[in-house]
Formats: C-alpha cells, sequence, structure tokens
C-alpha cells in the first residue's frame, strides 16, 4: 500500500536483494499502463544497451526501451524501502489502494488489487 505521500515500501525480502546486489537507485516505469515496473537502475541500463543493439533484429525489444523510457524515471529507495511513484504514472497506471508486489528474475512488477 502506497503512504500519503505516494511511496511505495518495497517488501524486506525484495529490498535486501535489490540493496546487496545494486545499491538503492531504481527506475519505475510501465509497460502496458496497467502495472508498474521496478529496475535496479544498473539492470535498467543493461536492457537499454541491448535494446540500442539488437534494434533492427527485435522491433519488440525496440518498441519496449521507447515506451518503457518515456512512462519512466529515475527513483532511489529510502532508508524504509520505500520508493516514490511518480505522479504521471501512478494516474496513468491508477495505482492506489492496495498493491501486489511480484518479484521477478530482475524487477518488481506492481499491480493493483482491486476488490
Amino acid at each position: 500500500m502506497m503512504d500519503r505521500w505516494e511511496r511505495l515500501r518495497i517488501p524486506a525480502g525484495f529490498r535486501s536483494i535489490i540493496e546487496e546486489r545494486y545499491g538503492r537507485e531504481v527506475f519505475v516505469t510501465s509497460a502496458d499502463l496497467k502495472s508498474v515496473l521496478v529496475y535496479p537502475l544498473e539492470e535498467w541500463h543493461v536492457i537499454m544497451e541491448r535494446a540500442g543493439e539488437k534494434e533492427r533484429e527485435n522491433p519488440e525489444l525496440m518498441r519496449f526501451g521507447r515506451i518503457t523510457a518515456y512512462h519512466g524515471k529515475k527513483s532511489r529507495m529510502d532508508n524504509h524501502g520505500r520508493v516514490l511513484i511518480h505522479k504521471s504514472l501512478r494516474s496513468k497506471t491508477n495505482l492506489g489502494g492496495k498493491i501486489f508486489i511480484e518479484g521477478l528474475e530482475n524487477h518488481l512488477v506492481l499491480k493493483k488489487i482491486f476488490s
């Protein structure tokens, strides 16, 4: 759940892995405006490098890179593991209330829980 300052607390299990491997810098974005993606900044740079290299071979990867770069913003986890979800992304994805957080190989996926 987001706090009144529109920050989302990353669960301790995810937070410790991210901080140990990558530090606190993250990139917050969306590919479909139905969910929010949180990438460690280092992983985000790797993905964008690959997208640039494979641009001609893989149009889907190029599209993903453009969309997520457009909707995304760099952020930083605070000392309590909270990440600001910027206003334009919050409003476009309608993220608020209870949120489901799924940890994937190199990023987190945040989805609103409709009840």
